[in-house]
């Protein structure tokens, strides 16, 4: 089921999590009928709308086919989704839709920890032209459920947490970029501290304590597999008067 390629594995995973959201909005359509508040057949619609677009997001992610996008992972593409489907399903649930504003926020954490602030505003902006416009259609259409003082005041509210979240969503995105310097800063410093260890500092060359480990190695490989080992000794006559004609720093290059 899953694609052998670890990173797209990864993306296969985080879109299928993601459209767990979509399965909370199908029972919440689920319930709407149940009391009344929206049609069998609207239900219905937006729950083959909203399925069928998420398990679209996750073959593509499953083939790889998103690979040759700039954000392979498509993350603003399934926040508009997700929020499109957020508006459409506000016009539909009547006395219920104030419950929709809990998925609009789902929707909107969804990509806060990877998104620039650019594009968290931009997913705000659709947000809130989206809810918009379902209000305004449901003004339009005079359902008996809306008043415009009501709507007016839901708009304002979305309006004015736009821009919060996309401050907030900048914060983590910095505090997430500086985690992963330092994990990387950390990474080279143990490289080094290792290679300090086990290397002469001098010639580079593996020092004793580490020829002792390597040969520790070998030792227990032969035990245990019965291969044979050699161990080569190498002594240079005379060596003291390479040291007294080049001096010991020179020697030890040689």
């Amino acid at each position: 089921m899953l694609p052998a390629d670890p990173k797209r594995r990864l993306r296969t995973v985080q879109t299928a999590m993601a459209c767990l959201f979509t399965v909370g909005g199908i029972c919440f359509m689920a319930y709407g009928v149940l009391v009344d508040a929206m049609t069998l057949a609207a239900a219905l619609t937006w729950s083959s709308v909203a399925g069928l677009g998420g398990l679209a997001f996750i073959i593509v992610m499953r083939n790889g086919w998103s690979e040759r996008l700039a954000d392979p992972s498509m993350t603003v593409g399934q926040m508009v989704f997700a929020i499109s489907c957020c508006a459409w399903a506000y016009a539909l649930t009547g006395p219920l839709r104030g419950g929709i504003f809990n998925l609009v926020m789902v929707a909107m954490m969804f990509g806060m920890f990877a998104l620039p602030i650019r594009k968290v505003l931009f997913v705000g902006g659709w947000a809130v032209l989206s809810m918009g416009l379902a209000m305004a259609w449901l003004l339009f259409t005079h359902n008996p459920h809306v008043t415009a003082t009501v709507e007016a005041g839901h708009l304002l509210m979305l309006t004015l947490m736009m821009p919060a979240v996309a401050v907030l969503a900048e914060r983590l995105r910095q505090m997430r970029r500086r985690l992963h310097e330092q994990k990387r800063d950390l990474a080279a410093a143990l490289d080094r501290i290792l290679y300090l260890a086990t290397r002469d500092a001098l010639t580079g060359l593996m020092n004793r304590g580490h020829l002792g480990e390597l040969l520790e190695r070998e030792v227990q490989r032969h035990r245990r597999c019965g291969t044979r080992m050699s161990v080569v000794l190498l002594d240079i006559d005379h060596f003291k008067l390479v040291n007294d004609r080049y001096s010991t720093a020179a020697a030890t290059w040689c």
